[in-house]
């Protein structure tokens, strides 16, 4: 119920995908040991969130890092994800 049907977002290779493909093709990442978040600014405009900041994840005790825009929409009663971005921190 999280996403919005009009949900786009990107795929493990970057490819833009919508909900149902999200939905279908979400898999649990087994190397990922574990995850923080850094540097987190919500941006709250009427009806409608940004969320950006970096997420840390550990593989193998390597720190990978990215950046990431989140964006939510207040739609029947609920917050609803409408889009995701990814890049690699530089």
């Amino acid at each position: 119920e999280i996403l919005a049907d009009d949900y786009v977002g990107p795929d493990g290779t970057g490819k833009m995908q919508g909900k149902a493909e999200y939905i279908h093709n979400v898999e649990r990442d087994t190397t990922v040991q574990r995850w923080e978040f850094e540097g987190l600014h919500l941006t709250l405009r009427g009806d409608r969130v940004t969320l950006a900041g970096k997420i840390h994840y550990w593989i193998d005790d390597n720190d990978v890092a990215y950046n990431f825009v989140d964006r939510f929409v207040w739609r029947d009663g609920r917050w609803q994800a409408t889009g995701s971005e990814v890049t690699p921190n530089q």
